[in-house]
């Protein structure tokens, strides 16, 4: 039953995704049909392909590498007299010069495509382990899972990783944080075991246990880049400067219904840096965080387990 499940949700997400993908071939062929007929004379190799490309979007939800190199082609600089380059006739609805306008457009058709033909199943499904199984097979997330989806050590990517490691080892120094921090503890202890009658009751309590010690943060917080077909729902989202810095998932108790919640916010902080990504141009904070790797903790709550799993992008 959860292997045909699975099968199941696959074949759905193939769905979704080519649905998406035709969606974008109007937008992006009715331009190229108002290409001036000299510059498709130079380049009608490459507009043969584009056009291939164009079949291929209606017939195929599985692209091999041969298709995916289509993605690639761009148009050839058209010169004009003096070696400067030939103006597009106003008629084409362009008045830049150049082929330049023409590939920018191809450029942002080919990266959304791009987008969705690795875009994971979503957050809620890549929970199950018969889907993330799969899944990790073309474009993994390095999480460990499987042992081979690995990177560097966390630690020698980034200096607060370095801090993190640090600072838990150590013994708790004697000082009002800490007396803040026990008391969360004992807190933690005697309300966590209770039979909670879902996950946000489960959450609830255990954000007044922390509340002295953890910014509560915002609730249900929801992640959609552009033009992934999946979004995820956080339960727990800390920010600064308007950045997601702490991602929390709140499980009702551990292992109940079949569901990681470790795969589950992965995926969703896999989309969290897609949104951060699809804004850079417009949100300097943004740009400054994904240079630096997009650092964030995340923390599964599932029943009386707390897990605290640092991440890098």
């Amino acid at each position: 039953m959860a292997r045909a499940t699975a099968r199941s949700k696959l074949i759905e997400e193939a769905k979704q995704k080519a649905t998406m993908l035709r969606k974008l071939r109007p937008l992006f062929e009715s331009k190229v049909k108002r290409f001036p007929e000299k510059v498709r004379e130079q380049n009608e190799d490459i507009f043969n392909d584009w056009e291939g490309l164009f079949e291929t979007v209606d017939e195929c939800t599985q692209w091999v590498p041969s298709l995916r190199d289509y993605l690639n082609l761009r148009l050839q600089n058209l010169p004009g007299e003096n070696g400067m380059f030939q103006v597009i006739p106003k008629s084409s609805s362009h008045n830049s010069t150049g082929m330049d306008p023409f590939n920018q457009l191809f450029q942002i058709f080919s990266m959304q495509m791009k987008q969705l033909l690795n875009d994971l199943p979503a957050p809620s499904d890549f929970a199950h382990p018969s889907v993330w199984r799969q899944a990790q097979e073309a474009t993994p997330i390095l999480c460990l899972r499987p042992p081979n989806a690995r990177g560097l050590p966390l630690t020698t990517l980034h200096h607060v990783f370095r801090q993190f490691q640090h600072e838990t080892s150590r013994p708790l120094p004697t000082t009002t944080e800490t007396v803040a921090a026990q008391i969360a503890a004992s807190k933690l202890c005697m309300r966590m075991g209770e039979a909670f009658k879902n996950e946000a009751e489960r959450g609830e309590v255990f954000d007044e246990c922390v509340d002295d010690i953890i910014e509560k943060g915002e609730a249900e917080c929801k992640f959609q880049p552009h033009p992934a077909s999946h979004y995820g729902k956080i339960d727990r989202c800390i920010r600064e400067a308007n950045i997601p810095i702490v991602l929390r998932e709140d499980k009702l108790e551990f292992g109940l219904g079949g569901h990681d919640a470790y795969m589950q916010i992965a995926r969703c902080y896999d989309l969290v840096v897609g949104v951060l990504t699809s804004s850079i141009e417009k949100d300097p904070n943004a740009n400054n965080y994904l240079a630096h790797g997009a650092p964030c903790f995340l923390i599964c709550l599932m029943g009386t387990v707390l897990f605290t799993h640092p991440c890098i992008c």
